[in-house]
């Protein structure tokens, strides 16, 4: 009865261990494919990335362009000897609608490149360092046109930044990993701009 059992069993086993060994062939083979795939889908969706944020970069720097031009023009109206109030308006309303516009999309592609680099600690370290002098200049803009003597000649509220505009820095920050320093700096700065004058 033993011997026909194991007659039985070892018929039988070299039958299965074939099957086995397709099947495991077969999975292996789907496996790798799949990993392959995988890998094309994980490269293509950085090339998309990479590709929006060129495009961020683009749209900010573009804006950061007509600022730097509004800002020109605006310096140039103030120190002319003879400047009418229209011109010193009109001139004032530019560059505040380009520095409205500047951090929008700075803010933007701040968000963006956080994504796309967040395991990058020294990227991500340089970003902060340049957003801090960003910021710095913003503040320095927003002092020149609320000086009480273009004020006084447009007629015109406080330019204000908005607190609600430079809240994803702050948002986007909270999930950074950058070095302790550079966010630290970035931090303070930050909080420097929205308890100066913004509302």
């Amino acid at each position: 009865m033993f011997d026909d059992l194991y007659t039985f069993v070892r018929s039988h086993q070299a039958w299965i261990s074939p099957a086995i060994l397709v099947g495991w062939v077969g999975t292996i083979i789907k496996l790798r494919a799949d990993r392959r795939k995988w890998r094309l889908e994980k490269e293509k969706h950085i090339g998309e990335q990479l590709k929006q944020l060129h495009e961020h970069e683009e749209s900010h720097r573009e804006a950061d362009k007509r600022y730097a031009d509004c800002s020109r023009a605006f310096l140039a109206v103030i120190e002319a000897p003879l400047t009418d109030q229209k011109r010193l308006s009109d001139a004032r309303d530019d560059l505040c609608r380009a520095l409205n516009d500047l951090v929008s999309l700075y803010v933007a592609h701040f968000e963006f490149y956080c994504l796309v680099f967040r395991d990058d600690s020294d990227r991500l370290s340089s970003l902060c360092d340049s957003t801090v002098r960003d910021l710095r200049i913003w503040q320095v803009c927003q002092k020149n046109v609320n000086n009480p003597n273009v004020i006084g000649v447009v007629c015109r509220e406080r330019f204000r930044i908005s607190k609600h505009s430079l809240m994803p820095i702050r948002h986007a920050l909270s999930r950074m990993r950058p070095s302790r320093d550079a966010k630290s700096a970035l931090e303070v700065e930050l909080d420097r701009v929205i308890a100066t004058d913004i509302r």
